[in-house]
């Protein structure tokens, strides 16, 4: 299967919110992707923040990564060609870590190894945390209805 490489986005958001106690700060971040190639940061903004509290927001940033099969969301990988099979998606994910982290990838369980907290992202040139990805035995593959519905592949790890 040729799979599609789409636009990947990291969106960042820092703001502060009225509560009975006074002010308090706030703050997300994480990538998202998009098989019609656009991202709406104000729309999702009106829909993320809580509506009960009277807020303020300080700054929302949208900075596009690239193009890539797969992004990392917490503890997981998304792709938005869909594979329908375990086999499929764990060669496909397997690809994508060595295209661009090299090989990294562990096959036991073995806490007595030194494992890293960050692996050079040869794409971006910049130390990514992976969140486990690099341990196979970790990998589970998501068949739900709803990764059918939407057509997407997630593993978590």
């Amino acid at each position: 299967m040729k799979e599609i490489a789409y636009p990947v986005w990291a969106i960042s958001a820092q703001w502060e919110y009225k509560t009975p106690e006074g002010w308090k700060y706030n703050s997300t971040y994480f990538k998202v992707s998009s098989k019609d190639n656009i991202f709406d940061e104000q729309l999702w903004w009106e829909e993320y923040h809580n509506k009960k509290f009277e807020h303020k927001l300080i700054k929302l940033d949208k900075i596009l990564l690239g193009e890539f099969t797969w992004w990392m969301k917490w503890f997981c990988h998304v792709n938005l060609n869909y594979h329908n099979n375990e086999q499929g998606a764990f060669e496909s994910f397997e690809r994508f870590l060595e295209e661009t982290y090299g090989s990294i990838i562990l096959d036991v369980h073995d806490y007595s190894s030194m494992h890293k907290d960050t692996y050079l992202n040869k794409v971006t040139n910049k130390e990514d945390c992976i969140m486990g990805a690099e341990e196979r035995w970790r990998w589970k593959f998501c068949g739900c209805e709803q990764c059918k519905k939407e057509q997407i592949t997630i593993v978590k790890h």
